[in-house]
């Protein structure tokens, strides 16, 4: 812990705690549990007060402490096999600002990666994360789904095929009116049209799921340096349109392409400069389909040129 004041009279007292347990049930497979609490202490009287609704106001006379976290921590490894290697976390933490905004978030994560053989390995992972904003706006719902694969060497030929899917929602809403201290409205009234008294008049609901498949095949042809082909498509659906001041369209003012397929062709030269970082050229077929409206369809070619590190 710490604890301070400055020359403008305001005041911390910083507080850390932690709590960590390890367990090992059986060979090669550890547990370990973490509660963790911050408080940073500082004092927001100087400068915010919440009985305007959440304003700044330089003159505010309310006395509230700074963020708070609480976050309890699981993760898991395990290797059953030789060759087989499992692990996984799970957090919820609580993040509170008082008279402001409090998050809640849960965040999941379980993987594998198994090598069945020599030359071909294969991972998998699944991410879940959904936020809250307790009293506030912005919630989410998140999950991905990632398979790769990866075959080879063939002498001097590789293959990796990797497929995604990513299914994500969120909500965004803000207030109008003169008040805005009523309890917000949940999101299946939101999407109803039920505001209800709070002021609430502008919305921005968006779901959508967007899958990912890819297929690179590399050929090294000496001297750190390699061809390679790459295929790569991308479908992205949004099966809720999103909602501006509770009607469907396109909440921006512009075409947002929610619905389409695309396709990306590539082929190129990559060239290793160091263990970790290589420079890249190459030249891109793309085509997408929008199936909302097909005047923004579109075929096109780039050549790209990239300077990357890979940790």
């Amino acid at each position: 812990s710490a604890s301070g004041t400055n020359s403008s009279g305001s005041s911390s007292a910083a507080r850390d705690t932690g709590l960590q347990v390890n367990l090992y049930p059986v060979k090669n497979m550890q547990i370990t549990a973490s509660l963790t609490n911050s408080n940073n202490g500082q004092s927001t009287s100087s400068f915010f007060d919440p009985t305007t609704g959440g304003s700044f106001s330089p003159n505010g006379t309310s006395n509230i402490s700074g963020q708070r976290t609480n976050a309890t921590t699981y993760t898991f490894s395990y290797a059953p096999i030789e060759r087989l290697s499992l692990n996984g976390s799970l957090t919820r933490s609580l993040s509170l600002v008082p008279g402001y905004d409090n998050t809640e978030s849960r965040l999941m994560d379980v993987g594998f990666n198994f090598a069945p053989f020599n030359k071909l390995q294969l991972g998998g992972q699944f991410s879940g994360q959904n936020l809250t904003y307790v009293g506030g706006q912005g919630n989410s719902n998140n999950r991905s789904y990632t398979m790769t694969g990866t075959a080879g060497p063939f002498g001097k030929l590789s293959f990796t095929s990797t497929l995604q899917r990513m299914d994500f929602g969120s909500a965004i809403y803000n207030f109008g009116g003169t008040s805005n201290t009523s309890p917000v409205s949940p999101v299946s009234n939101i999407i109803n049209g039920n505001t209800g008294s709070n002021g609430l008049n502008s919305t921005y609901l968006q779901q959508g799921i967007n899958t990912v498949w890819s297929l690179r095949t590399a050929y090294e042809i000496g001297g750190n340096r390699s061809l390679f082909l790459q295929w790569q498509s991308l479908d992205a659906a949004a099966p809720r349109d999103a909602f501006y001041n509770n009607s469907p369209g396109d909440a921006l003012g512009y075409h947002t392409a929610q619905n389409y397929r695309r396709g990306t062709g590539t082929v190129g030269l990559e060239i290793r400069l160091t263990d970790i970082i290589a420079f890249t050229m190459d030249t891109n077929i793309i085509r997408l389909t929008d199936r909302d409206d097909k005047k923004y369809s579109y075929s096109a070619r780039a050549i790209n040129m990239d300077l990357s590190a890979r940790f």
